[in-house]
């Protein structure tokens, strides 16, 4: 029993012996923690922004090429309402040259 006690002793004085060491240990790993978690709150930063900005990119690029496929599309539906157009005309020519010639017989 004696060595039991003896060897909780010695445990207990280690313990108190180490307790200042310990509390220095838990301050650096707090300290090395923190550091990490400031550098990976940086890092997140930066990531967050370059993802902003290759968005921000890419929402140019698509705005741009649908402006110019809609700019390609009117281009193209004035062409064909023009033609539309010019051929109304000319069939309402043809109708008025029908009706000038005066009444056609049905055969």
């Amino acid at each position: 029993m004696s060595e039991s006690l003896q060897s909780v002793q010695e445990m207990m004085v280690k313990e108190q012996f180490c307790e200042g060491w310990q509390v220095q240990q838990c301050t650096l790993d707090e300290g090395r923690r923190l550091k990490r978690r400031e550098k990976n709150r940086v890092a997140a930063q930066r990531s967050r922004k370059r993802q902003m900005q290759r968005a921000d990119l890419l929402h140019e690029v698509c705005e741009r090429r649908a402006c110019e496929l809609l700019e390609q599309r009117n281009k193209s539906l004035k062409r064909e309402r023009l033609d539309q157009l010019r051929g109304g005309t000319a069939g309402a020519d043809q109708l008025t040259e029908g009706l000038s010639s005066g009444p056609q017989k049905l055969t």
